[in-house]
Formats: structure tokens, C-alpha cells, sequence
């Protein structure tokens, strides 16, 4: 995934994106993953780890077909993914999602 700042000629950041949807034994488990930001927000670096971390899968209810969501969350952007194409907007974020959640990472974890 390769992210933009407010131009999109400003590079920010890249990471890779495990594509595996599985709520449990998901591939984004196993690593190593990389990601690489260039001088820019603390979010940023928590966007691209979200992503080596499995986050956004295209399944995901509230995706935007391009590897980010369309919730109000470190990891929903603009992306001109199929959501946008179809006039969606920016919404707020709601719980009880069933699919993979960074909560569930078994980097984050506790157990």
C-alpha cells in the first residue's frame, strides 16, 4: 500500500498488506511485515503498521475496496476506492465488526 499526503504527489508511507480475511489463525499473524514512513504524523506510522498488521481487508463492512476503511479511524482515507467511486463518504465508526480487526492481532494481544 502506498500512501499519500495531502497532494497526491507527497509519499508518506508504504507497508505491505496481508490479504487473508480469516477472523482467527490469519496470515497477518505470522510476519515479518514492513512498513516505511517518511517524517510525517504519528498516525501515519500507526496507519502503515495497521496495515502490516492485516488492516483493511476489501471484505471488511465498512471498506473501501482499496485496502482502507470509510469510518472515522487511523486507517480510513480517501483512497478513490470502489466506495468513493460510488459517491460514498466519510462516516462515523461502529462496533461489532466480523471480520479481521487489528484487535485480535496476535502482535497486540495480551495473551
Amino acid at each position: 500500500m502506498l500512501e499519500t499526503g495531502p497532494s497526491p504527489n507527497d509519499l508518506v508511507g508504504q507497508a505491505n498488506l496481508p490479504r487473508n480475511d480469516r477472523p482467527t489463525n490469519n496470515i497477518a499473524d505470522t510476519g515479518p511485515w514492513y512498513s516505511i514512513v517518511w517524517g510525517v504524523a504519528a498516525s501515519t506510522l500507526m496507519h502503515e503498521l495497521g496495515h502490516n498488521m492485516g488492516a483493511v481487508q476489501n471484505s471488511a463492512p465498512h471498506a473501501t475496496g482499496a485496502g482502507h476503511c470509510y469510518q472515522n479511524d487511523v486507517m480510513c482515507t480517501y483512497d478513490g476506492g470502489s466506495y468513493y467511486q460510488r459517491g460514498g463518504r466519510m462516516t462515523a465508526c461502529n462496533e461489532g465488526e466480523t471480520h479481521w480487526n487489528l484487535y485480535n492481532s496476535a502482535f497486540l494481544s495480551p495473551n
